[in-house]
């Protein structure tokens, strides 16, 4: 039996390379169960796809959308992305510090950024770099991008935020309770 008969048997074709390969590193952890891939990548995969594919319809979309260019200049613009550059990394940085690859999906870790976010990578990329890229590029409809980033983002980590449930079942809503998931929480949800 050749090697395309046994993977076109095992599904490989009609599932795609990726959820097969997902599928076949599945893990156990802590009584819940998470792949591999899930516990190393988590949303970020989905999310950055979406994030650029709207990005390309932003940069499709620009003279047809009627929207005013933002008029800022350049050296204005160079250093507001030099500035959340910087501050994106250095919270990416702390977040793998933080909680190192290798500890993803086997501890909830409630310390360094993750004290303060639930996902500090993803804001990162959203709340600091996606601006910086969208004032960079000085136009209105990618600041519009950038704000439409954040729900499509909350939709895109659902699916993550479950299996961490799955997970550490009572901890992590008692987790959420106390944290934002992009930004900081500010309040309490029990005082409102």
């Amino acid at each position: 039996m050749n090697t395309g008969h046994i993977l076109h048997e095992k599904g490989f074709w009609r599932q795609g390379v990726w959820a097969f390969l997902r599928e076949r590193g599945k893990i156990s952890v802590l009584g819940g169960s998470m792949k591999i891939y899930d516990r190393l990548f988590g949303s970020g995969p989905t999310g950055f796809v979406l994030s650029l594919i709207l990005l390309a319809m932003a940069l499709f979309f620009e003279e047809a959308s009627g929207l005013p260019p933002l008029n800022l200049s350049y050296t204005s613009r160079k250093l507001f992305l030099i500035l959340t550059v910087i501050v994106g990394v250095a919270i990416i940085f702390w977040s793998v510090r933080s909680l190192p690859p290798e500890n993803r999906g086997r501890r909830l870790c409630k310390s360094g950024a993750f004290q303060y976010m639930r996902h500090p990578l993803y804001g990162a990329f959203l709340s600091c770099l996606n601006f910086g890229l969208a004032f960079y590029l000085n136009h209105s409809i990618y600041i519009i991008w950038a704000l439409l980033l954040h729900p499509l983002w909350h939709f895109v980590i659902r699916r993550e935020e479950n299996l961490m449930r799955g997970v550490f079942p009572d901890e992590y809503d008692q987790y959420c309770e106390s944290t934002g998931r992009f930004f900081p929480r500010l309040f309490s949800k029990d005082k409102f």
